[in-house]
């Protein structure tokens, strides 16, 4: 084998691995979100403001790839407000 070969081989390898984290990786569910106390008490826009800020301080302590999530799981509520699916919280 080459060492071409065997750079290929290896990324093979690591895009084996991002895919099974992806794949074991948990997504946000509206249950997750309803059964939330933050949720409960102030509704879903906060929610999706207190995933931001978590976003926020996993990216000063370089955990960029968690950040990402927390990014996309304030997304994921900010759509589902969007869509009707939340109630986007208490208004004065």
């Amino acid at each position: 084998m080459t060492n071409k070969d065997d750079s290929y081989a290896r990324i093979d390898k690591m895009w084996e691995i991002k895919a099974q984290e992806n794949a074991e990786r948990r997504r946000l569910t509206k249950e997750d979100i309803e059964d939330s106390i933050t949720y409960k008490l102030t509704g879903a826009l906060m929610m999706a403001a207190g995933l931001m800020s978590d976003a926020q301080e996993l990216l000063s302590m370089g955990a960029s790839a968690q950040a990402n999530e927390a990014i996309n799981d304030a997304k994921r509520v900010i759509f589902m407000v969007m869509d009707g699916e939340l109630d986007p919280g208490i208004r004065k």
